[in-house]
């Protein structure tokens, strides 16, 4: 097949109703392309019709890699569609690793990318958990330290700053693959106290004998009804699995209490701390989310 590679022009693509208008990801694609981290957009066309879209941006969050999505119409996709796309976006000046995240059913991308020469690098996990059908009643006697909620840790100045400083310093430890930005204080406490954050179903492990802070798990609004999020996680001594497990509890009771009736979670393989309570409580299996990197240019 010849593909011709151009320059996305949005106007060309009311020529491609019968994919582009029923195709969620392609809406992902343009608000990309019209967002202020938007970098190169490209059109794979053949017979003069358009079979593919590929936009690369930037993450402020996570600014040493080059983001991508190729999007494409069924049934009209192979490796020289997506060799095409890649080639003329590395004729550009951009930041290596190139990264990007697509289901693992997508079989066929996958392979394409793979013969590309990305690597796989992550598998994210979003499975659901039924609160109603769970006793986490029992939460087990912690002879050397308090739980706290955060709305209660919130208002201790030393607390608050030792979550900062952990939540950092373990964010960057599970990110190494696609390093964060150097954030100030501030920053991460707004990224930490978010809007969706539900402060009174976060909990915090904190040590009797000398107020250290020794665990964290947070809980989210969701978009979805009777659904909650789990969000970040962590420890300050990885021996103390044992902690991750009890404040979960705590809020599979939370949300039993509050009337939530699924709680959801996205676990990543390279936090050992999510995929620990993803492996203690019966969550449902649902699709993963496999994130591929290209290192550096392919040799030509």
């Amino acid at each position: 097949m010849s593909v011709e590679v151009k320059d996305l022009v949005v106007a060309d693509l009311k020529s491609t109703k019968d994919w582009v208008g029923q195709h969620g990801d392609v809406k992902g694609v343009l608000d990309t392309v019209k967002s202020s981290s938007h970098q190169f957009a490209y059109t794979a066309w053949a017979n003069n019709l358009i079979i593919a879209l590929l936009a690369s941006w930037k993450n402020p969050m996570h600014p040493y890699c080059t983001y991508i999505k190729i999007v494409h119409k069924k049934n009209r996709y192979d490796f020289v569609v997506v060799k095409s796309l890649l080639d003329r976006l590395i004729r550009n000046k951009i930041v290596y690793p190139i990264q990007t995240s697509l289901w693992e059913s997508s079989h066929v991308l996958r392979a394409s990318y793979e013969a590309y020469g990305f690597k796989e690098v992550r598998k994210t996990y979003m499975p659901s958990l039924y609160v109603e059908q769970l006793d986490a009643s029992h939460i087990n006697e912690l002879e050397k330290s308090s739980i706290l909620s955060l709305r209660e840790v919130k208002e201790n100045d030393a607390l608050r700053h030792q979550l900062i400083e952990l939540v950092k310093i373990n964010y960057e430890r599970t990110h190494m693959i696609n390093p964060v930005a150097t954030l100030g204080v501030k920053t991460w406490e707004g990224l930490i106290f978010a809007e969706d954050l539900i402060e009174n179903g976060s909990f915090i492990a904190v040590d009797k004998m000398d107020d250290r802070l020794l665990a964290y798990s947070f809980l989210h609004h969701s978009t979805s009804q009777g659904t909650v999020e789990l969000g970040w996680c962590g420890l300050n001594n990885n021996e103390e699995v044992y902690l991750l497990a009890n404040l979960v509890k705590c809020q599979i009771n939370f949300a039993k209490q509050a009337d939530y009736q699924t709680m959801e979670g996205e676990f990543d393989t390279t936090d050992p701390y999510s995929m620990q309570i993803m492996k203690y409580f019966p969550f449902k299996s649902t699709k993963v989310w496999v994130t591929y990197q290209l290192k550096e240019p392919p040799a030509i």
